[in-house]
C-alpha cells in the first residue's frame, strides 16, 4: 500500500474496506440498484490497458472534485468476480498511474490490494476543479452526482476556480536609493481571478537616533495588483 499526501484526508470508509467481506457487505446494503453509495464506486476491469485507465481517471476526477470517495477495482461481469491476475500483478503501474491521470495532480491518493481486489482511496481536494489528463473526449471535469461521474457545467468549473481560498506563495524584495522591488509567486495549484497583495512598510528616519530605536511601522494596505505600486508611493516617505 503506498499513499501520496495526507492519510487524514481520505474517505474513513477506506480503512474500513480491508476484506472482500467489508466490499461486499457495503454494496449489499447499499440502497442503490447498482450497490453502490456517492462514496462508492465498483467498476469492472478485465485488464489495465488504456479504456480502463480512462475510466480509472474519471471516476478519481468525480470523487475529488466532490467529497471524496473509494473506488474499487472488480473482474467482469460483477462483484463476485475476481479481478485478472494481470491486474493485480501491474499495482505498482496502476499506483504511478494515480499519482498523474489528472490535471493538476492530486495529493492524498491512496490505493492497497484486498484479496482479489484493489481498492482505491481518493480524497476531496483542496484545490479542486481538476480534470481528466486524456480520453475520448479529451480532457474533462467530472463531478459525483448520487453514484456516478458526470460531466460538469462550466458554470460549476468557474465557481470552484474562483471559490478557492488557500494559497501559498513566496514573496521578496529588494532595496536600493531609487527602487524598491517587490516580487510574489504562486507556489500552490489555486488559481484566483481576484488577488489582492498587502504591503507593510516599515522605515527608520533619516535623522540620527539611538542604536535600539525600533523601525517605525508606515502602512499597512490592501491594494489591487494594476494599481498596487501606484498606491504604493503615497505611502513611501518623501
Amino acid at each position: 500500500m503506498h499513499q501520496y499526501g495526507r492519510m487524514s484526508s481520505l474517505p474513513k470508509q477506506f480503512n474500513d474496506l480491508d476484506t472482500l467481506t467489508a466490499i461486499k457487505a457495503a454494496s449489499t446494503n447499499a440502497s442503490s440498484s447498482d450497490g453502490e453509495y456517492s462514496w462508492l464506486e465498483l467498476k469492472s476491469v478485465g485488464k489495465f490497458d488504456k479504456q480502463a485507465k480512462e475510466r480509472i481517471a474519471k471516476e478519481v476526477c468525480a470523487f475529488s472534485n466532490t467529497y471524496g470517495g473509494v473506488l474499487v477495482l472488480q473482474g467482469i461481469p460483477d462483484i463476485d468476480a475476481p479481478l485478472d491476475t494481470s491486474v493485480i500483478a501491474l499495482f505498482d503501474a496502476l499506483e504511478s498511474f494515480l499519482a498523474d491521470c489528472l490535471e493538476p495532480p492530486l495529493s492524498g491518493i491512496d490505493a492497497k490490494v484486498v484479496e482479489d481486489r484493489i481498492v482505491i482511496g481518493v480524497p476531496e481536494s483542496a484545490t479542486k476543479p481538476h480534470r481528466t489528463i486524456s480520453g475520448k473526449k479529451g480532457s474533462q471535469y467530472y463531478y459525483r452526482n448520487v453514484t456516478s461521474a458526470v460531466p460538469m457545467p462550466e458554470v460549476m468549473v468557474r465557481s470552484l476556480y474562483t471559490s478557492q481560498a488557500v494559497l501559498s506563495v513566496q514573496h521578496w524584495a529588494t532595496f536600493n536609493d531609487q527602487e524598491l522591488r517587490i516580487g510574489i509567486q504562486n507556489k500552490s495549484q489555486v488559481v484566483g481571478t481576484k488577488p489582492r497583495i498587502e504591503f507593510s512598510m516599515l522605515y527608520k528616519p533619516k535623522s540620527p537616533s539611538p542604536r535600539s530605536a525600533k523601525p517605525t511601522f508606515l502602512a499597512a494596505h490592501d491594494f489591487e495588483p494594476r494599481t498596487a505600486f501606484t498606491e504604493l508611493m503615497r505611502y513611501l516617505p518623501g
